[in-house]
């Protein structure tokens, strides 16, 4: 009996002992680890809190700006990012490196820098959601990534949010539903525009596009040319150079549908000279040279071999500075034809084929006329070595 009681005086209380209950000094590591954790998790969460409000200096953002201004956007872009490992929500940073992504990303197209500067500009924008210059931006991104339907969407959700520019929103909703394939939904938005505003170079250039033929309609020739004279009237000053360049081409594209082949020259060799690296300019010369050739043959005669020189010069040219230009293998396959270099037209129209679906700058309601024609193309060549 004595024996028992001195047993259970030397035990561990009970309490100790019990399987389902842990041992004190546990509880005790237990509770300082939890304190710990919780520590380190408000230490981090304040340290991501700092960096998410942490703004860059004005010499950090002076010299990415610098970057853009002088453009150069490879070391721009490697800045950029270094920028945003330290000030990943600074909204001045995300612009600028979105914006030096997207001019890398244009020419030539590059869809891996485009995504980028999509990526950028989105975080930016929920930031900064009234800045209006920026969605442009973000909607113009969208649509080089042939994404034309979501870019729709955000402008016309953008008319909503800033009634006063609904003039600007609506020439890019025009140009998106001409690229798009919608000829009337982008007429009727740009004649809009030109109702608020009759001096609006861009609409007047595009409503002269719009009025080009397609496999169901002919060409308007009286309105593609007077759109085209219009923009040219008024686009006076130098930061309309470009549209004053395309303006004389789609000139020269009316005369050249009439077979007024000299008259179509002088209008677009003035645009090649207000803009030397526009590619459809300079495509638009190549096909008048190669035009009038093939008209020169149809009539019997020898027609110019200097001219068919040029004209394939010339198509070669716009393809190197631009080799998307679908159209452009038509014309080009077609002058390499003439010059007797049956193989090479054949890979040039077969080429144009396999890019017609990638090219962003001709609307997709041409698409199917140059589609046609390299298919008609192909299938002569065919014939003829066939016999």
């Amino acid at each position: 009996m004595e024996e028992q009681n001195v047993l259970e005086d030397t035990t561990v209380p009970q309490f100790f002992l019990t399987k389902r209950n842990i041992p004190f000094f546990v509880w005790i590591i237990i509770a300082i680890a939890a304190i710990a954790v919780a520590l380190f998790f408000i230490v981090t969460e304040r340290e991501v809190s700092q960096k998410q409000s942490a703004r860059a200096s004005k010499n950090e953002r002076d010299s990415l700006l610098q970057r853009v201004v002088r453009q150069e956007y490879s070391e721009g872009r490697e800045e950029g990012e270094r920028l945003l490992k330290k000030y990943p929500a600074d909204p001045f940073i995300l612009k600028n490196a979105a914006v030096l992504y997207y001019n890398s990303g244009v020419n030539p197209r590059n869809h891996i820098l485009l995504t980028r500067a999509e990526e950028l500009l989105e975080r930016y924008y929920v930031r900064m959601p009234s800045d209006f210059i920026s969605l442009r931006m973000l909607a113009q991104i969208k649509n080089e990534l042939m994404r034309r339907r979501e870019s729709i969407v955000l402008l016309e959700k953008a008319v909503q949010q800033f009634p006063e520019r609904a003039s600007e929103l609506y020439f890019d909703l025009g140009t998106l539903y001409d690229l798009n394939g919608s000829k009337r939904e982008a007429r009727r938005y740009f004649e809009f525009v030109l109702k608020n505003d009759p001096n609006h170079v861009p609409a007047h250039t595009l409503l002269s596009r719009l009025a080009v033929g397609t496999l169901k309609t002919a060409t308007d020739i009286p309105t593609m040319r007077n759109h085209a004279l219009k923009a040219i009237e008024l686009s006076k000053n130098s930061l309309q150079r470009k549209n004053r360049a395309f303006a004389y081409t789609l000139l020269a594209e009316s005369y050249l549908f009439e077979e007024k082949f000299e008259e179509g020259l002088v209008q677009v060799k003035r645009g090649i000279a207000l803009n030397p690296v526009c590619a459809a300019c300079v495509h638009v010369l190549g096909e008048i040279l190669v035009g009038k050739y093939h008209h020169e043959r149809t009539l019997g005669r020898k027609g110019n071999g200097g001219e068919l020189v040029e004209g394939t010069h010339a198509l070669e040219e716009s393809l190197e500075l631009n080799p998307l230009l679908s159209h452009a293998y038509v014309n080009l396959g077609l002058a390499y034809w003439f010059k007797g270099e049956f193989i090479r037209a054949r890979a040039t129209w077969e080429k144009g084929l396999s890019i017609l679906s990638k090219d962003p700058y001709y609307p997709n309601w041409y698409k199917p006329v140059i589609k046609k024609e390299l298919e008609e193309a192909l299938a002569s060549h065919s014939k003829t070595f066939s016999r």
